[in-house]
């Protein structure tokens, strides 16, 4: 078990300010690799930063980041994020320049289907200590 830090989390518009700054630094580019990649761009007591590279088809199932919040910029490519609201499903596409804030309690799946590589910056606060899948699907 991770054991996480004691310091408040940073808000979700916090996060996604973090993250907006970081997708904008010209040293932020996918790591080396195929399939779905990520490194570590940044941590303190307070948050941890991510850039993650999605080849097309490549993704994640229905999670949460177990009470993290979340700042998300897209750097290239097109994301597909479909998540849940009041147990209805909804979906939107993350583009490049968008700057999404999840709030802890956000549950989603997200996967590249554009036929491109997307490559995208996540904030999280606290630094994320694990990702809890959800034994329940997204509906088609």
């Amino acid at each position: 078990m991770t054991t996480r830090s004691v310091t408040a989390p940073l808000s979700a518009r916090a996060l996604a300010a973090i993250a907006s700054r970081l997708a904008g630094a010209p040293t932020t580019a996918a790591p080396p690799g195929d399939g779905r990649r990520w490194e570590r761009l940044a941590a303190n007591d307070q948050y941890e930063a991510w850039v993650i590279a999605w080849p097309h088809g490549t993704g994640l199932p229905l999670h949460d980041h177990a009470g993290s919040t979340a700042g998300v910029a897209m750097v290239k490519g097109r994301l597909r994020e479909r998540y849940l609201v009041d147990d209805a499903l909804h979906t939107r596409w993350w583009t490049p320049g968008d700057v999404i804030a999840l709030e802890a309690d956000h549950a989603h799946e997200v996967l590249s289907l554009n036929g491109t590589e997307a490559l995208s910056v996540h904030v999280y606060s606290p630094p994320l200590g694990e990702v809890r899948f959800r034994a329940e699907q997204a509906p088609s």
